[in-house]
């Protein structure tokens, strides 16, 4: 009485080839969303970019605060519109999308992962054709060879020909160089408008001395401009002098 029949010759690798087609299938579903989702995507990016590259140029400070909330306005609802119709566009990969990347990627064809994926219709169970399907799969795996997911192409190119996302990758670094230190500020800045502007303290500077005849060999005396009184005695012929700066309006000078 014999007993059930060995693996055939190479079926332990007909095995390690099915599961390394396996955990290739989500690389390569993956690699085709990349493909339909930067495309997508690509308008509301470019959108997002400039509107970034306005902001750290602090443009929006110097509008006035409805016009600011206004602009908010619009840039939020342009956004949400880009974000919307790209991911509306982008439809998930089945399995079968993979499988078919995979053969491209790996120069197969006749589809042969449709075979590999396949199980024993008739027979399961029965030793003998257990025994004949891996021996299949076995030579199956052995002809396909080394599997290749290969690298997404989105396809920018020819969607970008004028190669402006490359340009406005460089706006963007060189705005945010041109911000420096002030980046996060401008960035707070651009949402929230000011509707009354701020109005900064008047610097006001005033100076007075008084010099003394030449004839004297005195230093000029330097007088206290912060508003108090006081008494200074000097010779006859000496000349006052002030200076103002900063301030509004025309200054004016009471004697007595």
């Amino acid at each position: 009485m014999s007993g059930p029949a060995s693996p055939p010759p190479g079926a332990r690798k007909g095995e390690a080839f099915l599961r390394a087609v396996a955990w290739r299938r989500p690389l390569a579903r993956a690699a085709i969303l990349w493909e339909r989702v930067w495309p997508a995507l690509w308008p509301l990016t470019a959108l997002g970019g400039v509107l970034l590259i306005v902001v750290l140029l602090d443009l929006p400070r110097h509008l006035p605060g409805w016009l600011h909330l206004a602009l908010l306005g619009v840039a939020a609802a342009a956004l949400g519109l880009a974000l919307w119709t790209g991911v509306s566009r982008v439809a998930w990969p089945r399995e079968r999308e993979g499988d078919r990347r995979i053969e491209r990627a790996s120069g197969l064809a006749h589809r042969p992962l449709d075979s590999l994926s396949d199980h024993i219709a008739a027979g399961r169970g029965d030793a003998a054709a257990e025994h004949l399907w891996r021996a299949h799969l076995a030579r199956t795996a052995a002809a396909i060879g080394r599997l290749r997911v290969g690298a997404p192409h989105p396809g920018m190119p020819a969607r970008d020909p004028r190669a402006l996302r490359h340009a406005l990758l460089l706006a963007v670094l060189a705005a945010f160089v041109i911000a420096g230190d002030d980046a996060g500020a401008r960035l707070r800045r651009a949402v929230d408008p000011q509707f009354a502007p701020a109005r900064l303290p008047l610097s006001v500077r005033l100076d007075v001395w008084i010099a003394p005849p030449a004839y004297t060999g005195m230093a000029p005396v330097f007088l206290d401009a912060s508003g108090g009184r006081a008494e200074v005695s000097v010779p006859v012929g000496s000349r006052l002098t002030a200076s103002l700066s900063g301030g509004e309006g025309a200054p004016e000078l009471r004697v007595g």
